[in-house]
């Protein structure tokens, strides 16, 4: 095993074995997600993996931040707008506090994001218009609807997106037959965006990010432009809609969590299902260092019996007497 990956295990988790409470993370929510802890917990159960980020999938809200040539005339906009979250018992786990996060664009750089659910949204507990808009962060304005925009002018607007994004798994392993276990197993799940990176190196170890953008989306439904606050581009049965949609997503995200959890037991186990090594199975470096000793001791048997060899080929006292018997007597 890898003594830098042994090292960054033991650091990771010694974090996570942190209670929940006073545990914090760089992420918007700052924990690790309920809905994909036990397959953390599970994956860092095992010889040669451990997780170093992950999301369970989420549905958010997120508003840009404020583009340079307008940053000062959009601060009091982005203040305004993250004071209006209200309905946290109609979505389950929401982030609504989340709205002091800085995140740009997909999430870094700057802007914030005003509601972040890992959970399907209730929409069944959001009765009207009003507290749907009020759940997601946005403030409610007499005149929400959407004529009059006119044009827009994307250098200086702040756009509001809603967007789904799904499970997504950092895996450092300790080997490249252990990441390719991992990739196998994100790829047969579903996950076609998975890949492997920091390969190189005399004590690599190899980094799996298991991820897709198949059941991902991304949909303006707003913008801030000025100091009058967010201004819908979309009705609210729209944003329903597409809140339903994202509750399907969560679905078929749960589905391929449980085949990728199914396939990386399947793989460790050659085949089997219980999740174990198979019989005489060890870790690349390992055999790697077991071959090496192999070899240097077969050199040195070889090594050792070439003077014997040589001694053996080499002409005795009673091969010239009879070489002179046969010389005397073909005279």
């Amino acid at each position: 095993m890898s003594p830098a990956f042994d090292r960054r295990k033991e650091a990771i988790l010694a974090q996570l074995a942190i209670p929940e409470g006073e545990y914090t993370d760089l992420s918007p929510k700052g924990t690790v997600d309920a809905g994909v802890r036990d397959l953390v917990d599970e994956i860092n159960a095992l010889a040669g993996f451990v997780t170093t980020s992950s999301c369970a999938g989420r549905v958010a809200v997120f508003l840009e931040g404020a583009k340079k040539k307008a940053a000062a005339a959009t601060t009091t906009t982005t203040t305004a707008s993250t004071s209006a979250s209200t309905s946290a018992t109609a979505t389950g786990e929401v982030d609504h506090d989340s709205g002091d996060a800085i995140a740009g664009v997909g999430g870094k750089g700057g802007g914030r994001w005003l509601f972040v659910s890992h959970d399907p949204v209730d929409l069944g507990k959001l009765g009207d218009d009003g507290e749907l808009l009020s759940a997601l962060g946005v403030p409610v304005q007499e005149d929400q609807g959407t004529t009059g925009h006119g044009s827009l002018d994307l250098r200086t607007c702040q756009l509001l997106h809603l967007k789904f994004e799904p499970l997504i798994l950092h895996i450092l392993t300790s080997s490249l037959d252990d990441a390719q276990c991992a990739l196998s197993a994100g790829m047969e799940a579903g996950f076609r965006e998975s890949g492997i990176g920091s390969v190189t190196g005399s004590d690599a170890t190899p980094l799996v990010a298991v991820r897709s953008g198949g059941l991902a989306f991304d949909c303006v439904i707003g913008y801030a432009a000025d100091a009058d606050g967010i201004r819908l581009l979309v009705p609210p049965a729209y944003i329903r809609m597409m809140l339903g949609v994202a509750n399907r997503r969560f679905a078929a995200n749960g589905e391929r969590r449980e085949r990728f959890r199914h396939a990386l037991r399947r793989g460790l186990a050659g085949g089997g299902s219980d999740g174990a090594r198979p019989a005489g199975w060890e870790p690349e470096d390992v055999r790697r260092e077991r071959k090496r000793a192999e070899g240097l001791r077969r050199r040195e048997e070889l090594a050792s019996r070439r003077p014997r060899q040589e001694m053996s080929d080499a002409p005795t006292e009673q091969d010239a007497v009879d070489l002179g018997v046969a010389l005397n007597d073909e005279v």
